[in-house]
């Protein structure tokens, strides 16, 4: 880490810029498109409860960590990482091209870029399926939750990712066993712009960092509901302050004497909370 910081922070946030920017335009025009508006239709009402939201969530969590630990499933860990990658970036993506794409083009397209990432998981490809996908399930979230319930769950999530990676350390663990599997539910960031090629199955050991999905996908939450009830240019006030939050996760992450991982949520989460409250005062 001591080596090039600011090319490895430039590589992450042009990846976290282009997701969160991709998930705007996404809801924008699945609005257009579909009618998707706040609501399923804008009827003011949720279309499931934020509790039965995070409870589905943390259910999901406990079922990935059993996997991760459990020795019984040391076998079955490959498919079922593969297996939950393959499933969230078909899900994801499709709606994505949906947005842009008419009739089975979205879900076509999805599938040549999955085989192509199968045959060859360069690191590049996998984070265009990262940022699709979580473009995609990002944009429909949105239309799910009011902004201020958005930030209320991102102020939950940030307390439980301190809590998972400080205290019990489950993430940490998940985070391990999926880089193991290659199926990586998270951006992949290389310390050099070249090593974007590389195959993420060679055998050659290469520094890299991981930005998990959830750090992504929960302000895209927000953004993509403030989009759709507020517009475009007020979403994109929120994207500018998470950037400024990605910008402060990692340099806290590279202040470390020793380096471990971090909850990167908390401080992205923080700045798109500001962002939120400066347009809905302001």
């Amino acid at each position: 880490m001591k080596k090039k910081p600011i090319k490895l922070f430039v590589i992450e946030l042009i990846f976290f810029l282009a997701t969160l920017l991709l998930g705007v335009f996404v809801a924008h025009r699945l609005s257009e498109v579909f009618n998707i508006a706040y609501g399923y239709g804008g009827g003011g009402e949720e279309a499931i409860s934020p509790v039965v939201f995070v409870i589905y969530f943390l259910i999901a969590t406990l079922i990935v960590f059993l996997v991760s630990k459990s020795e019984r499933m040391k076998k079955g860990r490959l498919f079922f990482f593969k297996f939950a990658f393959l499933f969230s970036v078909a899900l994801g993506g499709t709606v994505t091209f949906s947005a842009f794409l008419p009739g089975i083009l979205p879900l076509f397209v999805i599938v040549l870029l999955l085989l192509g990432w199968q045959q060859k998981p360069v690191i590049l490809l996998h984070n265009l399926l990262i940022t699709i996908s979580i473009a995609g399930i990002g944009a429909v979230m949105g239309s799910v939750f009011d902004p201020v319930v958005i930030a209320g769950l991102l102020i939950i999530f940030s307390v439980y990712d301190f809590i998972a990676v400080y205290k019990t350390k489950h993430m940490v663990k998940m985070a391990t066993e999926m880089i193991k599997t290659k199926a990586i539910m998270g951006l992949v960031i290389p310390f050099n712009f070249s090593d974007l090629l590389d195959n993420l199955e060679d055998k050659e050991k290469k520094e890299f960092m991981v930005l998990g999905g959830g750090d992504l996908a929960f302000p895209l939450f927000l953004i993509s509901s403030v989009t759709l009830r507020y517009g475009i240019k007020e979403a994109l006030l929120i994207v500018a302050f998470s950037g400024i939050g990605l910008f402060l996760s990692f340099y806290l992450f590279i202040i470390q004497k020793t380096r471990k991982p971090i909850p990167a949520l908390p401080p992205i989460a923080l700045m798109a909370i500001i962002a939120y409250l400066i347009i809905a005062f302001f």
